[in-house]
């Protein structure tokens, strides 16, 4: 019974400050408020956790947020109500998903990757964002004014966490679905230097820079998402769409790529600030 207890501490704390690290990573590229950021991947690590270890990790997602907003900007009452936002989001998204679209098995059906797309992408993640907006807004430190712009940002960062860190941590808990032989880790280092040669060219990244990047080319590396998927596997796919994620976030930070709109936050797929 101890060492149980001791096991679920452990779960909880391990939770914790994973939510944590990953928030304080997220809210470095937050440029319309402090608060709010187009890249939020701790919405995909809770939607996760719930899924696998059931409601009972609560604690943890919402020890995590609060900790995470209190040390970033705001006060201890805005940084409770957006925390009581992000544990809502999780518990509410997973128990729509365990309901409707067959919780960790979500990815394995059609209508049910439909069902978590709506249910815990786009519904749920409204929750977050609008408790977290209305928190900044009635604490002082945000205005009415910038409702709009940060409601969105806040609500495309949760949205992304939720499809892309979700299904990742969701696979690689699984076990895998092929076997590595010499032959297929050959091939499958072949792939992923591939996706670093070709992002690094879309996204226009310093390595190689070429002289003029445009829309279309976004669209080179979904061939490799491909050979990632049929080859190897989702667990494999996840993992080499949070690669090129990665590459897509250094580009925008340095004013690099395809999606750069003249502003920081709309270049990470939020707003942009209105004068």
């Amino acid at each position: 019974m101890v060492w149980q207890r001791m096991k679920d501490l452990a779960l909880l704390l391990a939770i914790c400050l994973v939510y944590f690290a990953a928030g304080k990573l997220g809210l470095y590229f937050a440029h319309i408020h402090p608060s709010a950021t187009a890249i939020w991947p701790p919405t995909g690590i809770a939607l996760a956790a719930v899924l696998l270890k059931g409601p009972r990790v609560w604690p943890a997602i919402f020890i995590g947020a609060l900790c995470v907003n209190v040390t970033t900007a705001g006060t201890l009452w805005t940084s409770l109500g957006i925390a009581i936002g992000n544990t809502l989001e999780a518990l509410i998204g997973a128990w729509l998903v365990r309901r409707y679209a067959h919780a960790q098995y979500a990815f394995d059906h059609l209508a049910s990757t439909v069902r978590f797309f709506l249910f815990a992408a786009l519904l749920c993640t409204m929750i977050s964002a609008t408790r977290g907006v209305l928190s900044l807004i009635l604490g002082g430190v945000a205005v009415w004014a910038d409702l709009g712009p940060i409601w969105m940002t806040w609500w495309l960062g949760d949205a992304t966490g939720a499809l892309i860190v979700a299904p990742f941590i969701l696979y690689w808990a699984r076990r895998p679905d092929i076997r590595w032989g010499r032959a297929s880790s050959l091939e499958g280092a072949i792939m992923f230097l591939l996706l670093f040669v070709v992002s690094a060219y879309v996204f226009g990244l310093r390595i190689i820079r070429p002289p003029y990047v445009p829309y279309l080319q976004p669209y080179l590396c979904m061939p490799i998402f491909l050979w990632a998927l049929f080859r190897f596997g989702r667990r494999a796919a996840t993992l080499a769409l949070i690669a090129v994620m990665l590459f897509a976030v250094d580009a925008a930070t340095l004013e690099l790529g395809s999606f750069q709109a003249g502003d920081h936050n709309a270049s990470f797929g939020g707003v942009g600030h209105h004068e």
